[in-house]
């Protein structure tokens, strides 16, 4: 998926191996970062409404590249801004919407009127893979709020790094 979306009508403007490297040294060094529990300076903040919204333009341009939902971008760029984790978590949920859907749109227009598709497709969209998505979605939040509001902050944290690890591994194994 990330090699379709590499690659222009003229050829790669980045390579699958390349952009794969480069997200992964971002995941490993953000997974390391809220391991090791390091501390933004306390000035730190998120930056204005122009440059929040860069800020969202790029987590949801690096997000639909590498499949992925927007709060394994979002919650690390937040944590760092020095907001508080579960404030982190509810933004991540909150803008994960608009990622979603900016991803979809670019999905179907990529694969507009592609041979080969599986049937239920629209452009690379899948439609029943968006339905087992959005049905476990719904029925599972409800489990990881819970857990967030009851597990201890460095806990909480800790799983989101192993997460991040997981993720990062999954995509440099892939480029075997």
């Amino acid at each position: 998926m990330v090699a379709g979306l590499c690659r222009g009508r003229r050829g790669a403007w980045i390579s699958t191996q390349l952009f794969a490297s480069l997200f992964t040294v971002v995941v490993f060094f953000a997974a390391t970062n809220i391991l090791i529990d390091r501390k933004p300076k306390p000035s730190r903040a998120l930056p204005g409404a122009l440059g929040s919204m860069l800020v969202g333009v790029v987590i949801s341009f690096f997000s639909t590249l590498a499949a992925l939902g927007g709060a394994f971008l979002t919650i690390p760029f937040a944590l760092y801004c020095n907001v508080p984790l579960l404030q982190a978590i509810g933004t991540a949920a909150i803008v994960g919407f608009p990622i979603a859907l900016a991803g979809g749109v670019g999905f179907i227009a990529a694969g507009w009127g592609q041979s080969g598709l599986p049937p239920h497709s629209i452009g690379y969209v899948y439609l029943p893979a968006v339905l087992g998505i959005k049905l476990a979605s719904v029925l599972t939040a409800p489990l990881g709020a819970a857990a967030a509001h009851r597990l201890p902050t460095k806990h909480l944290k800790q799983v989101f790094a192993l997460l991040l690890y997981g993720l990062a591994a999954k995509m440099l194994v892939s480029l075997w």
